[in-house]
């Protein structure tokens, strides 16, 4: 899980320093990543209004609240909707780095006393002569909110991720507008989450299942490409064929041969 990992990592790594400390606010423009990568990580506090980070076609919306962690070498475009106040804390390691392509929330609903730590970096960076010393600190209270909101809230998510794979892999293919109603969230927050501690869209874990079940089906029955297809809901068998061969390297064919002999 993508936000566990990153949390594993800023509690297992000694140290940090910060490079730039932000306040932004921002009217109907966007920041770009895209020629050269992101030299530093960040953790952005969104205050007022969302963000649309697009990576490799990808979107991650972030809203007013959300938490969002920067990975150093990472390429995307940041899109802010409408006006947005957010703040921003770079930083860097000279310890182990962690590879991450794009953004991912952190902390959907960050708590008052998270805020708080955020707000004291960032002002007293501005307001007051800082030393490094108490930058440092103030910058390690944060990283222990930050650490002790997210590991609550993956909790949290523990049991909606595990229904929503189980509906996920339902024969029924439930629509994920449908698969969220269930689930008691809104389709947004459903796919944001289900990213976020999977590192998969819906669709992709969706996919993912049924290519599994095609590979066993291929090896161990007698079942034709079209027969499977149908089985596995999948559009129609050509379309089988394109997606078994995109993610295996290899047509349902050529890997029943080569599996069978």
């Amino acid at each position: 899980m993508q936000v566990q990992k990153v949390l594993n990592w800023l509690s297992a790594t000694e140290d940090f320093h910060t490079t730039k400390i932000l306040k932004q606010h921002w009217k109907e423009s966007k920041y770009s990543y895209r020629t050269a990568p992101r030299p530093d990580f960040g953790m952005l506090l969104v205050i007022k209004g969302s963000i649309d980070f697009v990576t490799d076609g990808e979107v991650l919306t972030a809203r007013a609240g959300n938490l969002v962690f920067l990975p150093k070498y990472s390429r995307y475009e940041a899109f802010f909707m409408d006006e947005v106040d957010d703040l921003l804390v770079s930083f860097d390691t000279s310890g182990e780095e962690i590879l991450l392509h794009a953004p991912i929330v952190l902390s959907e609903r960050t708590p008052l006393s998270c805020v708080e730590r955020f707000r004291a970096l960032v002002e007293g960076h501005f307001y007051k002569e800082l030393t490094r010393l108490q930058k440092k600190g103030l910058f390690y209270l944060l990283l222990d909110a930050v650490i002790t909101e997210a590991e609550a809230q993956t909790n949290e998510h523990h049991h909606l991720i595990n229904q929503a794979k189980a509906l996920l892999q339902d024969a029924s293919a439930l629509s994920v507008a449908k698969i969220a109603k269930k689930c008691a969230v809104s389709e947004s927050s459903l796919r944001q989450i289900f990213k976020a501690q999977t590192g998969m869209t819906p669709a992709q874990y969706r996919t993912d299942i049924k290519l599994k079940q095609a590979a066993y089906l291929l090896e161990s029955t007698d079942l034709t490409v079209h027969e499977i297809a149908e089985k596995l809901n999948f559009f129609d068998a050509p379309y089988f064929c394109k997606v078994f061969r995109s993610h295996i390297g290899l047509s349902p064919m050529e890997y029943a041969r080569d599996k069978k002999i």
